[in-house]
């Protein structure tokens, strides 16, 4: 029987021509399959590949019913294939809110990733002004929530107006977006079973009507905000999601919908762009993982502003409260908590609110070196002036190390001695070499004639009681007669110069240089920050003519303090965990890894280059912490090449495309630079 075979090369569908005369290479008909074929060439298996299914009734797992308006637009979507998701972006302006959602085809359920409400409305009442010439005043909104929760949507950082924020000033009064009123904190009140929120306000531009801080309540009334009128306030946010631009209508008046253009998804991490604003991402899971009502994450009605998730080594367990007593964090001040949550994570201070700053592709990097404090011991020591210690000196004429027959003491013997200026800064339990025969070269302390240990030193006198270590075989003490000392009824005393007794210096050839770089919770790095100054501690000067070189140009560093890498919370962001300090030497190109300080650990929060200054109360009211002490060469690690020539990230301002090629992002018609 002959074998049928029919190809469809000129892959071209034919309707015109009746199915017995198409020709060949060209079909009729077509439908989505696919062939299933064995190890064999000549067996197989077709079957219908299903299309697409309609979604008319989806389950919205606690959405509010009727949370989006008929103003909403949906301005661009992507299918997860690997998990059977979708990703809706959706813009509703009448609501002042923009979403990410998630429809999960296996279980039918929408849930929303990401909510930025920029603007919401509130009752005001009991308003009340600063005296005495502080610019600031607060009012009253209705408590929404339990325990410590928010569920207002108001929250620091928002400032505050009577009006639509999209009128023009020609047709109504509005207030510019950065300037007048900004919350600044909320603290939570209680009294007779009633509970309600203070809302702090710092007046940034106030008008000068009646004193020079312009803060009487003519400054309020102007804004409809005072005390004898209840009335609705309108709080606005920066913008995180800024799905939409608006118009200057009356009202909502006009909106442009721009598409978001391109749109990635790789292994639960959502990367977009709309060529209008910075790119974006946001690893998905962060926020519904850890989701608490009014307090992390975002909640599943999708009513409230999502929060900034960071998670820190430590975590609270189940049977904890969230705060356990009255605290001040990020502006978000509660009475104590009690109740029980199973909320198996610990957030660096309180969850913040999303910004665009936490969602933004680039990431900040740090912007100042870090300080080093240099030492010439090996246990850190430096002066009262925060100078490296000076560990040369000379003893009085009445140090005597022989006894009465002119022979060395014995070990063990203990004397008191005195030195003489320039005093020096030795410690209990130092061990000390001395010699006649001139001052030490630090460089070069291999010619002495005693080793004592102190054991007492009194800074104030500057004298000390030593105890003989070890001594030279041969008297140590004056000779009068230019031979074997002589002596009569007294011993004769002597002048010796001291040095203390240490290990090898540390980079003692070398010019190091440390810098740091900062780890997100993401796993992404930071570029570095700039280099310190050389860790350079030279010797005495020591010029040999013959040789044409200064002896002296050696490192007698033996210890460095690496301070202040912990910047502000206003120059750090919150989802920083780690920080890696880096070291380099200036005549090469490769940097190592020293050190890795993980968050909250001891050297994160120690004080940092203020508290050895010793002035005042710097240590007190510093703004920097971070603290390592470096004694030894020994790094950790090379850090990747590819990380070498990285002094900053080249993430474009705007870009309209986007692709991921291999492990990278790429853009393509994009804005970059800025008009200096």
């Amino acid at each position: 029987m002959p074998e049928l075979k029919h190809g469809f090369g000129a892959a071209k569908m034919n309707k015109d021509l009746d199915e017995r005369i198409v020709p060949n290479g060209e079909y009729r008909d077509a439908l989505n399959i696919e062939i299933s074929t064995s190890e064999g060439s000549d067996a197989g298996t077709m079957q219908t590949i299903l299309g697409n299914t309609a979604i008319t009734e989806t389950v919205v797992d606690g959405l509010t019913e009727g949370l989006f308006s008929p103003n909403s637009r949906c301005v661009g979507s992507i299918a997860d294939e690997q998990n059977n998701h979708i990703y809706y972006f959706v813009a509703d302006p009448a609501n002042y809110t923009d979403y990410i959602m998630r429809y999960d085809s296996d279980v039918d359920i929408l849930i929303p990733i990401v909510v930025d409400k920029y603007q919401v409305e509130q009752n005001i009442f009991d308003e009340t002004i600063s005296p005495y010439g502080d610019p600031k005043a607060y009012f009253t909104i209705p408590f929404e929530g339990a325990g410590a929760q928010n569920l207002s949507n108001v929250r620091p950082g928002m400032v505050i107006a009577t009006n639509d924020f999209e009128l023009a000033p020609s047709t109504q009064l509005a207030i510019t977006f950065d300037q007048y009123y900004t919350v600044t904190k909320m603290i939570k009140k209680s009294a007779g079973g009633s509970h309600w929120w203070q809302v702090y306000i710092d007046i940034i531009e106030p008008h000068y009507s009646l004193n020079a801080w312009g803060n009487t309540a003519s400054d309020l009334y102007e804004y409809g905000i005072n005390s004898y009128v209840d009335g609705v306030v309108k709080f606005r946010a920066e913008r995180v999601l800024n799905f939409c631009v608006h118009g200057t209508g009356v009202n909502l008046g006009t909106h442009y919908f721009p598409p978001i253009t391109g749109i990635n998804v790789i292994d639960g991490i959502l990367i977009w762009t709309d060529g209008k604003s910075e790119p974006k991402k946001i690893i998905v899971e962060d926020f519904i993982k850890d989701s608490v009502k009014g307090r992390s994450g975002t909640w599943r009605t999708g009513e409230l502003h999502s929060f900034f998730n960071v998670y820190s080594p430590t975590f609270i367990g189940v049977g904890t409260s969230i705060h356990p007593g009255p605290t001040n964090v990020n502006g978000l001040i509660a009475e104590p908590l009690s109740f029980n949550t199973n909320v198996k994570i610990d957030y660096k201070n309180h969850p913040d609110s999303l910004k665009e700053e936490h969602i933004t592709i680039i990431k900040k990097s740090p912007l100042h070196p870090p300080t080093i404090e240099m030492s010439n011991t090996s246990d850190g020591r430096f002066t009262s002036a925060n100078t490296p210690a000076n560990l040369i000196s000379k003893t009085t004429a009445d140090a005597v190390f022989v006894d009465s027959d002119g022979s060395n003491l014995l070990i063990d013997s203990i004397i008191n001695i005195e030195f003489d200026n320039p005093y020096p800064d030795y410690l209990d339990g130092d061990l000390i070499l001395l010699r006649k025969s001139g001052a030490f070269d630090p460089s070069d302390m291999t010619e002495y004639e005693l080793i004592v240990e102190i054991v007492e030193f009194n800074s104030t006198t500057n004298e000390a009681k030593v105890k003989v270590v070890w001594t030279q075989p041969q008297p140590v003490n004056n000779s009068t007669t230019g031979g074997a000392p002589s002596f009569t009824t007294t011993v004769t005393s002597a002048v010796f110069h001291s040095v203390l007794k240490q290990e090898k210096p540390l980079y003692e050839f070398k010019f190091p240089k440390f810098a740091f770089r900062w780890k997100y919770q993401d796993n992404q790095y930071s570029p570095y920050s700039p280099f310190s100054e050389p860790a350079f501690l030279p010797g005495l000067f020591n010029y040999v003519p013959k040789e044409g070189y200064n002896l002296g140009m050696v490192n007698t560093l033996r210890s460095i303090y690496i301070t202040d890498f912990v910047t502000d919370s206003d120059g750090i962001p919150k989802d920083v965990i780690e920080i890696d300090i880096l070291y380099k030497e200036s005549n090469s190109t490769n940097i190592y890894k020293v050190k890795t300080v993980k968050f909250e650990e001891e050297e994160w929060l120690l004080e940092g280059s203020a508290a050895s200054a010793g002035i005042g109360n710097a240590a007190q009211y510093a703004r920097t912490t971070g603290r390592i002490q470096i004694t030894s060469e020994m790094v950790r690690s090379a850090v990747a090449s590819n990380q070498l020539l990285r002094p900053w990230d080249n993430v474009p301002r705007t870009a309209k495309a986007q692709e991921i090629v291999g492990n990278r992002i790429v853009y393509a018609n994009y804005l970059q630079n800025y008009n200096l």
